[in-house]
C-alpha cells in the first residue's frame, strides 16, 4: 500500500518558478512538484548534478490551505567584473500556506522525514530568502495523496481562519498528477532531472485539479470577535493639566508647583 508524507509550507514569503527568464522571475500559484523536490534534495544533501530519479518517481499533489498575495519587488544584481547593474522583477506569493503530499514507499518516505527533521542544507520554499515558517514535517500515514488530502482536516490558522468563512467547514483546492485517462489537465516542465546549472533539464508533467472534501479546521476558531484586555485602573488623566503646570514664568522647562524647575532642588 502506498503511503503519503504530508509536507507544511508556510512562510511569509514564497516563490514557485515557472517559465522565468531573467529580467521577470515569475512565481506558480501553487509549489511545484520541482520546488518541493528540490528541497528535499537540500535535507538529504544532495548535490547539484546528483541523480534525481528516485524523487522525481514519487507521486506529488498539493493543496491550498491559504492562496496569499502576489507581489512584485525590483532586484538588482551585477556580474562580476560590470559595473551596470542589471535589473530584474521577482514574484512572491505573500502569507501562503499550502500542504504537499509526497506519495510513495514507506521506507523512502520515512529517510524523506527524517531528512527533513534534520536537514544537511536550509531549506526554502522556492527561493533562498524565502525560509519556512516552523516544522516543515507534518506526518507520514497510509494512503495516497490526493485521498489524503481530500479529508485531511484544514490546516489554517485560527487567525486567518476567522476571516475567511463563517462555516465551521471549507472545500479546499487540490493539485495533483494527472490520472492517465484523464483528458482535463494542464502541462509544466515540473520533472527534475538534473538541477546542475550548466543544464538545468526538467521534463514535462501532467496536472489536473480536485477539489477536497468538506473539511473541518485543524485548529479551533473563535466564534466571535476577540475582546481587548481591560487595563489596569491608573486613576483619570487630564492632558490639560500639563499646560498648568508651567509655571508662571512661562517655560516649557518649568514642570513644577510654583514655577520651580523639574529635576532641580530648592535652596
Amino acid at each position: 500500500m502506498s503511503s503519503t508524507l504530508l509536507i507544511n509550507l508556510k512562510g511569509p514569503l514564497q516563490a514557485w518558478g515557472v517559465d522565468s527568464v531573467f529580467p521577470v522571475r515569475r512565481t506558480g500559484r501553487v509549489p511545484s512538484k520541482s520546488g518541493v523536490l528540490g528541497m528535499v534534495a537540500c535535507a538529504l544533501g544532495r548535490r547539484r548534478g546528483e541523480s534525481l530519479e528516485d524523487l522525481a518517481s514519487l507521486e506529488f499533489a498539493v493543496r491550498i490551505e491559504r492562496q496569499g498575495v502576489l507581489m512584485e519587488d525590483n532586484h538588482n544584481a551585477t556580474r562580476a567584473g560590470s559595473v551596470t547593474p542589471m535589473l530584474s522583477r521577482r514574484q512572491y506569493l505573500c502569507d501562503a500556506h499550502f500542504t504537499a503530499g509526497l506519495g510513495g514507499d514507506r521506507e523512502e518516505l520515512e529517510v524523506i522525514r527524517r531528512a527533513l527533521l534534520h536537514p544537511r542544507w536550509p531549506l526554502y520554499l522556492g527561493r533562498r530568502s524565502c525560509p519556512p515558517m516552523g516544522p516543515v514535517v507534518h506526518s507520514l500515514v497510509e494512503g495516497r495523496p490526493v485521498e489524503i488530502l481530500k479529508d485531511l482536516p484544514a490546516q489554517e490558522s485560527e487567525v486567518f481562519a476567522r476571516h475567511r468563512s463563517d462555516e465551521d467547514r471549507v472545500v479546499l483546492d487540490i493539485y495533483t498528477d494527472a490520472r492517465p485517462e484523464s483528458t482535463r489537465y494542464e502541462v509544466a516542465r515540473d520533472i527534475p532531472v538534473d538541477f546542475s546549472l550548466e543544464r538545468r533539464i526538467h521534463h514535462e508533467r501532467r496536472f489536473e485539479e480536485n477539489r477536497s472534501q468538506k473539511v473541518a479546521f485543524a485548529h479551533a476558531r473563535q466564534r466571535s470577535e476577540p475582546t481587548m484586555p481591560t487595563p489596569p485602573d491608573l486613576g483619570l488623566h487630564d492632558p490639560m493639566s500639563i499646560s498648568s503646570s508651567f509655571g508662571e514664568r512661562g517655560s516649557c522647562y518649568q514642570g513644577g508647583p510654583a514655577g520651580k524647575s523639574v529635576g532641580t532642588e530648592e535652596t
